[in-house]
Parts: structure tokens; C-alpha cells; sequence
């Protein structure tokens, strides 16, 4: 399924599904919990071998190096990547995507400044408040709206 993901630039959305309540220590961000359900992280890869390599950065576990937000996320056990919905793009459209993904119906934003500390977005982590499938499509909604191309990737069982 990785082998799907081109090595393009683009920005592309994470979703997670969070299996038992977390409570864990983000970095800069400190302690917080995380209660069971479907979330999604937005985020962009515009640096050598592009999605691909930053995607599977992300599904890589255990890994040897913490460098953003979500790597404390993905990292551990009791957090599995559904999806991956991403668009390929020159463009910088990862706090345009996150800022229409938060004004949507079924994403509710959850820990300020998650993934977005280097933009002036509130977050970049939000909570699936609708069924799987309704998330799923205003992901892919959000970037036809944004004249992209969306693509899915499912990697788990939701």
C-alpha cells in the first residue's frame, strides 16, 4: 500500500484511530490525554522523496528519532494509521487545509498548537465527531475544494 504514495511534494492528512485513553507527554506541549476514537493529523512534505518518505516516517514503529508532534502519537502501541488521504502539490497548503478542516462539520480540533508550532494555525490534530466514513470524505472534500486531487490509502481497519 506504501508503494502507492509517490515521492512528490504534497500535504496529506493522517487519520488515527487512538484505541484506549492516552495520556502522554508532547514535547513542548506537556502532558495530555487523548480519549478513544478517530483523529487526524494535517501535515505537509515538501523535502526530499516527499510523501513517501515523510508517510512512512510516520508509519515506522518503533522509531529512533522524535522529531515532530506526531511522532509521539504514531509511536506508540495503542495508536494505529487507518488512512492517509493526501494530494499532490508545489504549493504551501498545509495551514489552509488544517484551517478549512477545523471550519468543517465532522473534524473538532483538540490540543492547541499540536503540529503547529512553526504556523499561526490553532492546531493541526482534530477529533472525528461524525462516523468514519463522513470524516473521511470532508478530508477529500476539503482538498477538491482546494482544486486538488485527493487520494486514500487505507492501511488498517477502522
Amino acid at each position: 500500500m506504501l508503494s502507492t504514495i509517490p515521492k512528490a511534494p504534497g500535504i496529506y492528512a493522517l487519520i488515527l484511530k487512538v484505541c484506549q485513553t492516552l495520556k502522554i507527554a508532547i514535547g513542548s506541549l506537556g502532558f495530555t490525554n487523548l480519549e478513544p476514537g478517530i483523529y487526524c493529523y494535517i501535515g505537509s512534505a515538501r523535502g526530499y522523496g516527499g510523501l513517501y518518505s515523510r508517510i512512512a516516517h510516520h508509519i515506522r514503529k518503533p522509531k529512533s528519532r522524535i522529531r515532530w508532534h506526531i511522532d509521539y502519537l504514531t509511536n506508540d502501541p495503542s495508536v494505529l494509521i487507518v488512512s492517509i488521504v493526501y494530494a499532490i502539490t508545489n504549493m504551501d497548503l498545509e495551514s489552509v487545509f488544517a484551517n478549512n478542516v477545523s471550519a468543517s462539520r465532522c473534524w473538532r480540533p483538540t490540543i492547541p498548537h499540536f503540529g503547529a508550532t512553526d504556523k499561526r494555525d490553532y492546531t493541526h490534530l482534530y477529533y472525528c465527531t461524525c462516523s468514519y466514513e463522513e470524516c473521511l470524505r470532508e478530508l477529500q472534500f476539503v482538498l477538491e475544494k482546494l482544486g486538488l486531487k485527493p487520494q486514500t490509502v487505507t492501511l488498517n481497519t477502522h
